[in-house]
């Protein structure tokens, strides 16, 4: 259980951090005013954030390689803001989430809390490589202007002021990149919390097939009518729970990550263009825009996978259905085993912007197409 309460604190404390975590109903008008004031911050200091940068490449940007040095982090601060508003648009579901994780945990049956585990030990070392690769990335574009030159921000945003020579004002702008370039690792919690939802809707589907499989059997003999009927109405509640669940999740997450999607193509464009078309780059550089290309493949990974493994999980369970022994059961209960046949008919399936699916095909699809873009933007640019 340990690593199960990891994973659910380190969520925990990343939402809280952007003002995503449900607060309570009775909440007093203060607390509810102070989590909206803190939404807005979070939100607007991103998308500005986002707009200087853009204004920068606009206006002050010198040549086509400084350009995509930009760009290459521009589109992480776009993300980061998508993935906060959506998820506060949709917080109901949010919440509703959460608190079936958060009941599973507490009061959920040791079958459940079992492959609860099971997915948790695997997801914790892959979620914690990737938040851990974003922070080292992070520190290092924080950290950067102390080996560079002085008065140098962490990113290249425009202001409607000159920093350089004012300590003040340059104090106010690389204050202002710190706070928010911390807050655009917090959104990795969103990230992590995907991960959990899936895996929490994939143990369910575990526990499903397993009571559909035993469904009538006994300890040392077939059970009752009753018993049948007890059992395969609790199989009819989880898989609507299951269902409910993996849309709510669909709901959720399918725009943000199509806005990840296609961030993602720009970002390993602009930063394969820095790493293999630069001459001069230094290794400093060079492991930077390396570190941020895998950041965002893997990234992209964190939502493939998981949805990879339901599709698997709820074919298993149209499977485990069919295999329940349905053929000496009641005409009633037969009738029950087909409902959860048919309406596993059609695997569990998430969705990019209702427009893909998130399984390893694509996936691989995805990174064939993104090597190709790169390839012709490449050649375009050489011959330029």
């Amino acid at each position: 259980m340990v690593k199960l309460e990891t994973s659910f604190w380190y969520m925990s404390i990343y939402l809280k951090a952007l003002s995503l975590w449900p607060i309570s109903p009775v909440a007093s008008n203060f607390v509810k005013l102070s989590n909206l004031v803190h939404f807005f911050f979070v939100v607007i200091g991103l998308t500005l954030l986002f707009t200087q940068i853009l204004l920068y490449v606009i206006l002050q940007a010198s040549d086509s390689q400084e350009v995509m040095e930009v760009l290459s982090t521009q589109v992480v601060f776009l993300h980061a803001s998508v993935k906060v508003v959506f998820l506060k648009l949709r917080r109901r579901k949010l919440d509703r989430l959460l608190k079936s994780v958060k009941h599973s945990m507490v009061n959920g049956p040791e079958q459940l809390l079992k492959y609860l585990v099971e997915y948790a030990r695997m997801a914790n070392v892959l979620y914690a490589v990737y938040t851990i690769g974003v922070l080292i990335l992070s520190m290092d574009y924080i950290m950067a202007p102390y080996w560079q030159i002085p008065y140098s921000t962490p990113l290249s945003s425009w202001y409607p002021f000159n920093y350089i020579n004012t300590t003040l004002l340059y104090g106010l702008a690389y204050s202002q990149q710190v706070l928010f370039i911390f807050f655009s690792w917090f959104t990795t919690g969103i990230d992590v919390s995907f991960g959990v939802f899936i895996f929490h809707v994939c143990a369910q589907c575990k526990v499903l097939q397993i009571n559909l499989l035993h469904l009538i059997e006994g300890k040392k003999e077939p059970v009752g009518w009753k018993e049948v009927d007890k059992r395969l109405s609790d199989c009819v509640k989880l898989h609507y729970d299951i269902l409910r669940s993996t849309k709510d999740i669909n709901d959720v997450y399918t725009y943000p990550v199509l806005v990840l999607f296609f961030a993602t193509i720009l970002t390993v464009c602009c930063a394969g263009l820095q790493i293999t078309d630069i001459p001069e780059l230094t290794v400093k550089s060079f492991l930077t825009f390396l570190l941020l290309t895998i950041c965002v493949i893997i990234q992209l990974l964190l939502y493939y996978l998981p949805g990879n493994i339901l599709i698997e999980e709820s074919i298993a369970v149209r499977s485990s259905a069919y295999n329940s022994g349905w053929e000496s059961l009641p005409v009633k209960h037969r009738k029950a085993i087909l409902f959860i046949i048919l309406r596993s008919a059609t695997s569990a399936k998430l969705q990019i912007g209702r427009m893909g699916l998130l399984t390893l095909e694509n996936y691989a699809n995805f990174l064939v197409r993104t090597a190709s873009y790169f390839t012709s933007i490449r050649s375009i640019v050489g011959t330029s």
